[in-house]
């Protein structure tokens, strides 16, 4: 069984009832590929392993070459905020696998300062100051693939009534509908693509 690295007992419980784990870490890119050789390791599937680093890493590195030489644009990531409304908002900190993605898709993560928590508390005066020129909403997704799709336009229109921010004026507020961004694993390369679409114009090939 997969463990999440954090503050919980769950390994030491499983393990008394003779049930092996596996503690990952993956909140960071750094950790997703540790994660991923650490259940190769557990399943006896090194090379395979070692194989999907390797593929991940040489597709992270073509999204970086096509964006490569453009200016950096200026990404918010939020990926919390009380539903149906634009406050309380939980944004992407310095010490994450998204951040890492930002950087990858040719941007400047607006909160990548190591003083602030990995997941800063931010209020929309602060929103206004950071003055984004991208920004990516993955507040407010839902359970499942369909409500993904369906909360979509919901969250286009909540930020469609702040036309004091660039990002809103010109179109350029992203609600997610991938898991790719929730769910740090091999699927962070589309994240990243899609990432490089947005700031860029380039898709992933």
């Amino acid at each position: 069984m997969i463990v999440h690295a954090g503050p919980n007992d769950v390994a030491r419980q499983l393990s008394v009832l003779g049930i092996r784990t596996v503690s990952v870490d993956r909140g960071t890119l750094a950790g997703v590929y540790s994660s991923i050789r650490a259940i190769g390791a557990a399943a006896d599937v090194v090379d395979r392993a070692d194989a999907l680093i390797a593929d991940l890493q040489a597709r992270l590195a073509r999204v970086r070459t096509s964006v490569g030489g453009r200016p950096p644009q200026k990404v918010l990531i939020v990926i919390g905020r009380r539903p149906g409304t634009l406050s309380d908002l939980v944004a992407v900190g310095s010490d994450s696998y998204l951040n890492d993605l930002v950087t990858i898709g040719g941007g400047v993560n607006v909160l990548d300062d190591p003083k602030l928590p990995d997941y800063p508390r931010i209020s929309m005066e602060t929103v206004l100051h950071l003055a984004p020129d991208v920004i990516v909403d993955a507040g407010d997704m839902g359970d499942t693939p369909e409500e993904h799709i369906r909360r979509r336009p919901e969250t286009e229109r909540l930020w469609l009534q702040r036309r004091d921010l660039a990002a809103v004026q010109q179109k350029r507020v992203h609600a997610v509908t991938s898991d790719a961004f929730v769910v740090p694993g091999p699927r962070v390369v589309e994240a990243a693509e899609t990432l490089g679409n947005w700031l860029h114009g380039v898709r992933g090939r």
